[in-house]
This record gives C-alpha cells, structure tokens and sequence, in this order.
C-alpha cells in the first residue's frame, strides 16, 4: 500500500499538482496519520472499545485535510506557489 501511495504522491509533485520532496517519507506520514489515533488508544490507553465509524471517519477526514494543507500547491488565500 505504502509503495502505491509513494507512486501516486510522485506522479502528483510531477505534474504540479503536489509539493512532494520525498514521496517515500511522505507516503509514512500520510498513513500514519490516518492510523497513529485509533492505534495509540489501543496501545498507550489501554482500551478495548472499538471506534465507532463517525469517529473514525473524522480521524481520516482530519488526517487527509492536514496532509492535503501540507502538501497544497495552493496556499489558503487560492494563490498558487511556484514550483
């Protein structure tokens, strides 16, 4: 998964669409913040109790819009960056 996400994020900062300077790293860091929460309630909290989908679906949507913001060729005004 994480080599597709890799493929996917270079093909992206080629065409400039993305800023990507390392799509390997960034491909780790876009699957771990989609995955860190639920797993660090399990492992650092001790708990049992499976998440419900709407908070799992925010963990993703908040994950997925931090990287998006990251990685933007836009900045939030809508201005374009120079590649």
């Amino acid at each position: 998964m994480l080599k597709s996400i890799e493929r996917c994020l270079a093909s992206l900062h080629q065409r400039s669409l993305f800023q990507v300077a390392n799509p390997k790293l960034s491909a780790q860091q876009f699957a771990s913040m989609v995955r860190v929460v639920p797993s660090n309630r399990t492992m650092l909290l001790g708990t049992t109790r499976t998440m419900d989908a709407d908070d799992l679906r925010s963990i993703i949507d908040d994950g997925v819009d931090a990287f998006l913001r990251a990685h933007s060729m836009t900045r939030p005004s809508g201005e374009r960056l120079s590649s």
